[in-house]
């Protein structure tokens, strides 16, 4: 998680009035890319971003429920 402060940096500047935080899915090996299963995060780890987000923007977006 060490870019985001530029992604608060971003949120600070355009004021979205709603967050989605998307990760990806794998749908196994092609040419046009090269990620594997190492690049997709788990569900915590998007969490956890989630939350940072929240945090570092001073309660200004929050979790849906």
């Amino acid at each position: 998680m060490e870019e985001i402060n530029e992604y608060v940096k971003l949120l600070e500047l355009g004021e979205p009035d709603l967050i989605e935080i998307k990760a990806v899915t794998y749908c196994g090996t092609s040419d046009a890319s090269s990620l594997t299963m190492q690049d997709v995060p788990w569900h915590h780890e998007v969490l956890d971003f989630a939350r940072t987000i929240g945090e570092r923007t001073n309660g200004r977006y929050g979790l849906a429920t």
